[in-house]
């Protein structure tokens, strides 16, 4: 796997150096000869909060007149209309970690971000705050991850075998060990 800029992963996309990228159908703009997988993960976003402010916040309108901290270059279908209006009032940020210190910290009324990839980044880069904040369920937007194939190649037989054996492995006690894992 390579990460790449946005700008530059479209550049590598054009010249037909990049076969496949994950991210959500809801996300993308359609390329002809796109080919999807099935959703590999469901995503969605979830509001965060410390837990002295503990309220189960599952839709979006409930932010109005709140200050929330989201993720510079995301997209919020359900917040959208919201932070045009300026009915929320928000600060972007370029880091995970930056928007669960900013709400663990109180520099903010709320935060968006995914209770699973929250959790990840907490445990990946070291940065204990599981028992500060508490994530409102269910999150809202939600969608699936998948991987999106570009046409560079003829890549319908090789989907067809992926998605087979993605269902055999979500059907399989492996798949729970492994996203028990990330969690």
């Amino acid at each position: 796997m390579i990460i790449l800029p946005k700008k530059r992963l479209q550049l590598e996309i054009k010249k037909g150096k990049v076969d496949a990228i994950a991210g959500a159908i809801e996300w993308q703009k359609k390329v002809p000869g796109m080919i999807w997988s099935d959703g590999v993960i469901r995503v969605s976003d979830n509001v965060v909060m410390p837990n002295s402010r503990m309220v189960n916040i599952t839709d979006s309108t409930k932010l109005a007149g709140k200050h929330v901290v989201l993720m510079r270059g995301y997209t919020y279908p359900s917040l959208e209309a919201s932070l045009k209006n300026s009915v929320i009032q928000a600060t972007r940020v370029n880091g995970f970690s930056s928007l669960l210190k900013m709400v663990a910290a109180n520099r903010v009324d709320y935060g968006v971000l995914d209770q699973n990839v929250a959790k990840w980044v907490m445990r990946e880069q070291k940065v204990d705050l599981s028992d500060s904040l508490f994530f409102a369920t269910p999150g809202f937007d939600e969608v699936s991850f998948r991987i999106i194939m570009y046409p560079t190649k003829d890549w319908g037989p090789f989907i067809n075998e992926f998605n087979l054996a993605l269902k055999a492995f979500q059907a399989s006690p492996a798949w729970k060990k492994l996203l028990d894992r990330y969690r």
